[in-house]
């Protein structure tokens, strides 16, 4: 802020026009998180929470202010912030692997860490999850398979990477697995608190590395070199639309909070053809009346009304009698 507006602005003189060209300023600056060498102009402008978090403190001054009654008006109350929809870890708008290329990525991973990426293209676990799996969450001895998503990795700061819990219990799931999978990864004898994909020193997998040193050579010779992590994630939902699921079933898969969460993410997904027109119902119930003895008096009053329209005269009933 202090860079932005001359040292003898006066907080008075700030009108809305003036807050709207500051956070039109912001939006063009770039982010100082990117390489030290790297080209200024190449690197990635501010992200939408940075340009909300520069506007703060602007604000919160303007507002104490007006408090006070320094300003008769907060110019900054109401101003048009970027606002970008909100994603779970690295959830994006990504495009899923085509098809077979995904498998074929797979095969081209080093041995070493194929079976993960095969437990990752099975389940469309998030790589935070995927690292912090340990072997007692693995149940593979029942006829149904299935793995348990109980904690994950983050990196913390001072600390590197550690295992915690998950971000919310919606994420806390289990997912079925193939059978062949499931023997394969039973290969893998392990103490149950040990973590079924590690380092050779036993530690925590850096996703980053993994990508870069893993993922990225196999899925480039796929010819995908655009594929990360999460393509796996999105390339599992695909698929599970495809097989006809339900939003609520693939919002439990995934663990979003709420299936409208899972449709903005993935509506693109979704097959866009409306299908045949609506048949109209045919009403094949018949319109006459029950025959009951409460039906029965009823007409024979309507038939007594019109014998007396037309000068008749009316009969009695047995009814009546």
């Amino acid at each position: 802020m202090l860079r932005y507006f001359p040292p003898q602005t006066m907080l008075a003189d700030v009108d809305p026009r003036m807050v709207a060209e500051y956070v039109g300023w912001l939006v063009r600056q770039h982010s100082n998180r990117g390489k030290p060498k790297q080209a200024r102009k190449e690197r990635k402008t501010l992200s939408d929470s940075a340009v909300r978090n520069a506007v703060k403190p602007l604000s919160a001054c303007l507002a104490t202010a007006r408090r006070e009654g320094l300003i008769r008006d907060n110019p900054a109350h109401g101003v048009s912030l970027p606002s970008s929809p909100q994603v779970e870890d690295d959830e994006q708008k990504a495009r899923p692997f085509p098809n077979g290329t995904m498998e074929l990525a797979v095969s081209l991973i080093h041995k070493r860490h194929r079976l993960m990426f095969e437990l990752l293209a099975a389940t469309g676990l998030r790589r935070s999850e995927l690292l912090a799996l340990e072997r007692r969450h693995l149940h593979l001895d029942s006829e149904r398979p299935y793995v348990s998503v109980r904690q994950r990795v983050r990196r913390q700061k001072g600390k590197g990477l550690v295992v915690g819990p998950l971000k919310s219990r919606y994420a806390r799931r289990d997912l079925p697995i193939p059978i062949d999978l499931a023997n394969r990864l039973r290969a893998r004898t392990a103490a149950p608190d040990a973590l079924v994909f590690r380092s050779e020193t036993g530690t925590l997998l850096d996703a980053d590395n993994l990508h870069d040193r893993v993922l990225r050579p196999a899925a480039s010779e796929a010819g995908a070199e655009w594929a990360g992590f999460h393509t796996f994630r999105h390339t599992a939902a695909s698929r599970l639309f495809d097989e006809g699921r339900s939003v609520v079933a693939v919002q439990r898969w995934l663990g979003h909070h709420s299936p409208s969460f899972t449709i903005d993410t993935y509506v693109h997904l979704l097959d866009e053809d409306l299908g045949e027109p609506l048949a109209p119902q045919v009403n094949t119930r018949s319109t006459q009346r029950p025959q009951t003895a409460a039906n029965a008096d009823v007409d024979e009053l309507v038939k007594s009304a019109l014998q007396s329209e037309n000068g008749d005269q009316p009969q009695p009933s047995a009814t009546a009698a």
